[in-house]
């Protein structure tokens, strides 16, 4: 399954377990907390969110609810980014558009 979200900013990155364990948190469009996990020698979904504008349209095989509100996406993942501008991610934000866009792919419950 694919899990779509628009994820709007970058809330933290930490590293744990003397740097084995890499978290990267992110927050969507509606307040979520998004923990993306990472290891020295796996980090390209990390890498990847965190070179980009905000906001963007990130897919995802797999997606962990933890509770009400957080979710985490495992280290060995797909992770991607979809190839809109922010400028028009924003628009479809602005425009109260986004679960239109999103109920296309399989969304964070």
């Amino acid at each position: 399954m694919q899990y779509a979200m628009i994820v709007t900013d970058v809330t933290s990155f930490t590293s744990d377990n003397g740097g084995q364990t890499l978290r990267l948190t992110v927050s969507d469009y509606k307040g979520r907390s998004i923990a993306v996990l990472g290891a020295p020698n796996q980090q390209i979904n990390i890498l990847t969110l965190k070179s980009q504008v905000m906001p963007m349209l990130v897919l995802s095989d797999h997606v962990d609810k933890l509770a009400v509100g957080q979710y985490l996406i495992p280290e060995k993942s797909l992770v991607s980014v979809v190839p809109l501008e922010s400028s028009s991610i924003q628009m479809m934000l602005d425009a109260g558009k986004a679960d239109q866009v999103l109920s296309s792919f399989a969304v964070l419950p």
